[in-house]
């Protein structure tokens, strides 16, 4: 008998005609690493918090060991992590956090201290013991929450997007975690929009309209095109790379879905070439073209935390950044360097110690008294989005923004509309409740929000996060194609580079309480300096400069996915 056993699960949620969980079918062995993947609205959600024990199907079972976890509500033998860490943070020191899984298993002091101690080493949590979560970043929190997940030691571990706000560290350090705790047994239930982490696990299973539609090990599961057409999944960039090049004639001494172990493949093929640098050429990252002209300049920016952990602590450190109107402008930076700080000084909610903070010359003080303040110009969208969700119905909400600035009725519905359908939301979604969606339909609904108002700066914290792999890319394209109609200037924060990255975007990396640099792309990502880290690329950008520092072949650098594989497959094959 499987260690979880998932049997014929189904779940109706009240007031919905739709089952959530239509059917669910999954066995896994113990110490397995399972990851679930599907498109938003799938299920994925629902079937974690069913096997927690948080929610009782309306038929089926979950078996643990041969124990179901019916009557187990929540069932103590599973580990959980929520998709929004703040749901899950219920005290005000973090030690204390992550110490309350074990103090309702009425585990003796000692032990308690003993499991706070190691499972805050274990994440490298060690320096935030006595912080305030809810003074933290949104990836420190999520951590945070992680950890008083892991601390009871479960049986089971169901971990719903756990490193969605992290950086490419933190996620690194969350997938050891989890490589550790399968060698010790703990049977694990990864559920990612993340391709790369899925080819991490030791299977890969599809959810979609609440079945499970296909499981198996990730080498395999990424070739089935008919199986990632259904889940709106893409290929792992290590698994295009290796068709093209078995289209090619090679054949290939190993198979893997990961581009880190992959990498060694590929320096085998090409350790004969003769070496080359890359043949684009690159200013210096420094500045904005003379011919732009500004939306948003931030000048000589200070600012000091004044409480929690950071207290005292400089975080931005004299930042001038300027922001190229009529562009998408990414801001890149580790957890905790100052992003959501930055973003949020741009339309005022919080005031620099000192510099200033310009929109197109002008300061925020006499842009407040301009007709609709500074949100009629400048509107921003929060890393969370229930933040800023909390009407009935998805058209309210979207209709909040418009209403607040004075737009008549016949407006705010043409404005309402269209904002829904440039996010990608259905048209008959917005007479429902916005907390009946999943966590990425969420998201699109706070965009929608902010497009509403037609305002001339979007700043959005971390806009793609919950979406599924296509819902990403569609969301950057959406969002290229909404500057080019309306003129419109787009900050968004990210914790790394965007797959969909293109040279019509800028990219500014934050680093050390300044910018570090600011350019376009190309010239930051193959600056001489690396002012970032190769951890912040995605895959097929990471993989092509990989080969170039090894001094193996002679290729210019493709910012494009499918550029970047014709590049590699020529370069490691003439």
């Amino acid at each position: 008998m499987s260690f979880l056993s998932i049997k014929s699960l189904k779940y109706t949620y009240p007031g919905e005609d739709k089952p959530a969980l239509a059917g669910v079918d999954l066995e896994m062995e113990k110490g397995e690493i399972v990851a679930l993947v599907g498109p938003n609205a799938a299920g994925k959600s629902t079937l974690a918090r069913a096997i927690k024990g948080l929610l009782d199907p309306d038929s089926g079972e979950v078996l643990i060991d041969g124990r179901s976890v019916r009557n187990q509500i929540p069932d103590k033998r599973v580990g959980f992590l929520q998709s929004n860490p703040e749901n899950q943070l219920v005290t005000s020191i973090v030690e204390e956090d992550v110490a309350f899984g074990l103090e309702t298993l009425g585990m003796d002091p000692a032990a308690i201290k003993s499991g706070v101690d190691r499972t805050l080493a274990q994440l490298g949590l060690e320096r935030f013991r006595r912080a305030m979560p809810h003074h933290l970043s949104c990836g420190e929190q999520q951590m945070v929450a992680l950890a008083g997940a892991l601390a009871p030691d479960p049986a089971v571990l169901v971990l719903d997007e756990p490193t969605a706000f992290l950086d490419p560290m933190g996620r690194a350090a969350v997938m050891k975690a989890l490589d550790s705790l399968s060698e010790q047994g703990c049977t694990i239930i990864l559920i990612t929009h993340e391709m790369e982490e899925a080819s991490h696990a030791d299977r890969v299973a599809l959810i979609n309209e609440g079945k499970v539609e296909d499981v198996s090990p990730p080498v395999h599961f990424f070739r089935n095109r008919s199986i990632l057409k259904a889940g709106r999944l893409k290929q792992p960039f290590a698994v295009r790379l290796a068709e093209a090049l078995e289209e090619r004639g090679v054949n290939l001494p190993s198979r893997s879905a990961r581009m880190d172990l992959f990498i060694s493949t590929l320096k085998s093929l090409a350790a004969d070439l003769p070496s080359g640098r890359s043949e684009n050429e690159c200013r210096p990252p420094d500045s904005v073209s003379e011919n732009d002209a500004l939306a948003l300049t931030f000048r000589e920016v200070a600012y000091r935390y004044t409480s929690g952990i950071s207290e005292g602590k400089d975080v931005l450190k004299g930042v001038n950044l300027e922001v190229a109107e009529g562009r998408m402008s990414l801001l890149c930076g580790a957890n905790g360097a100052g992003k959501s700080t930055l973003l949020q000084m741009s339309n005022g909610l919080l005031l620099p110690d000192s510099g200033e903070v310009l929109f197109n010359g002008m300061g925020l003080d006499a842009l407040g008294k301009q007709p609709g303040g500074i949100p009629a110009h400048v509107a921003i969208l929060f890393q969370n989005p229930e933040r800023q969700i909390f009407s009935e119905t998805v058209f309210d909400d979207v209709a909040f923004g418009p209403r607040n600035l004075g737009f008549d009725e016949k407006r705010v519905k043409e404005s309402v509309l269209e904002a829904i359908r440039w996010v990608g939301l259905d048209a008959d979604v917005h007479s429902r409740s916005p907390f009946k969606l999943s966590g990425g339909q969420m998201r699109r609904v706070a965009v929608a929000g902010v497009i509403a108002m037609n305002p001339k700066v979007l700043v959005l914290d971390e806009p793609t996060d919950g979406l599924d792999p296509y819902g990403a890319d569609e969301f950057m394209s959406r969002a290229q194609q909404y500057i080019e109609k309306t003129g419109a200037t787009i900050l968004m924060a990210t914790h790394r580079v965007p797959d969909s990255i293109t040279d019509r975007c800028r990219l500014a990396v934050l680093s050390s309480g300044s910018i570090r640099a600011n350019g376009e792309p190309l010239d930051v990502l193959l600056a001489p300096d690396e002012p970032l880290s190769l951890d912040f690329m995605p895959p097929h950008i990471w993989a092509q400069i990989r080969l170039l520092k090894d001094g193996l072949g002679h290729q210019p650098v493709s910012l494009d996915p499918d550029g970047a594989v014709k590049l590699i497959v020529d370069a490691v094959t003439r």
